[in-house]
């Protein structure tokens, strides 16, 4: 843990070593976080070289999330649109 805190968040040793233990767990996860961030855009542009590559010899109408479907695109499936989501706010505060 000292050297991810140190070393990744760019904390000094004589800060790391106020920290609490709460403090800690959020700096580790955001550090967490926005690594999977980068790791998803190398792997989005990835994927979108392959789509243009692949292009003419792919059907007509075929997406890109159809031609190489990643894991957060079923993610983005499950969220509700912004729309509906005003809707239910606005039931459960009538």
């Amino acid at each position: 843990m000292f050297a991810t805190a140190v070393g990744v968040a760019c904390i000094s040793p004589a800060d790391f070593d106020l920290l609490t233990f709460d403090e800690l767990d959020a700096i580790i996860g955001r550090v967490r976080m926005n690594e999977d961030q980068s790791e998803q855009m190398h792997w989005e542009r990835s994927r979108q070289m392959a789509y243009l590559i692949a292009g003419p010899y792919l059907k007509r109408g075929t997406t890109l999330k159809q031609f190489w479907p990643m894991p957060w695109d079923k993610a983005d499936k499950e969220l509700k649109p912004a729309s509906s989501m005003h809707r239910i706010l606005q039931q459960i505060s009538t």
